[in-house]
């Protein structure tokens, strides 16, 4: 019964997107088994050709509106939900550390951004999601956590309105009574910066040998070993293993940093959750 086949699909892929907000799923549920039944009951009784395509239509409602593939991504986003609500709870009875996995994917943080009404100016057309992106990729090499990163980047550059001309979304190089900042070529360049000087904060084992990427050039120094023996010799490695201790000087000079770093990342976290 190809029309049968061809309506459930068009139910499921478009109709019930629709239908779920306004209805609900129970009503829905109902009102497909409703339908199966009316339709399979017809099609055992009808013999004549407009009954059977209109039985064959109801049932083919029926089955668009009771489809395991709509129960199916409900039980992903549960258990989506309850992996983040793990996730995130081990790492907060750690203290939340600076470095660790990076629990929120780029596209609940670019959705998160959305929802803050902030406006990003970037450089090169790239767009948040992008940006999330590289955040992802960038805190998974070094094992830091990127979300954070783009929760400190975020309170750092006021919401991306700043940053994006100079690639440099995490004030590095920037001081009191200082003038400018670093510039970084691209996007990417800044952030892995932000992510290997977070880790240099973060473990006070950290090397340049045990990075997976060399130190930033544009940060660490142009010539590889000069690079290499600043990130190892840096003055401030091992401070602030967890957020908490990151401002009063480490990273920034703000005594309410890390706090306002915390209360970004936390409304990340509960905008996934909500």
């Amino acid at each position: 019964w190809p029309s049968r086949g061809l309506v459930s699909a068009i139910v499921q892929g478009g109709l019930i997107r629709r239908l779920v907000p306004r209805y609900g799923e129970p009503r829905l549920i109902l009102t497909g088994v409703a339908s199966l039944l009316v339709g399979f009951l017809a099609l055992a009784l009808v013999r004549h050709w407009p009954g059977l395509i209109g039985a064959t239509l109801l049932v083919g409602i029926g089955q668009g509106l009771t489809s395991p593939t709509v129960f199916d991504q409900k039980v992903a986003e549960a258990n989506r939900a309850l992996q983040v609500a793990e996730e995130i709870g081990a790492l907060r009875a750690l203290g939340e550390p600076v470095m660790g996995p990076t629990v929120l994917s780029a596209a609940e943080m670019a959705a998160w951004y959305r929802s803050s009404g902030a406006s990003p100016k970037l450089s090169d057309g790239m767009s948040i999601d992008e940006l999330a992106q590289v955040y992802v990729e960038e805190g998974t090499a070094e094992n830091v956590r990127g979300d954070f990163a783009f929760a400190q980047s975020y309170v750092e550059t006021g919401g991306f309105r700043a940053g994006g001309s100079d690639n440099n979304f995490s004030g590095l190089g920037a001081c009191d009574g200082c003038r400018g900042e670093t510039r970084f070529p691209s996007a990417r360049d800044g952030i892995r910066a932000q992510i290997q000087h977070l880790r240099n904060y973060a473990d006070r084992n950290s090397s340049a040998a045990g990075l997976s990427n060399p130190p930033s050039p544009f940060w660490y120094g142009a010539d590889a070993a000069t690079a290499a023996q600043n990130f190892d010799t840096f003055f401030a490695k091992g401070w602030a293993p967890i957020w908490q201790m990151m401002g009063h000087g480490n990273w920034a000079t703000d005594p309410n940093y890390a706090s306002k770093v915390t209360g970004v990342y936390n409304r990340m976290v509960e905008s996934r959750n909500g």
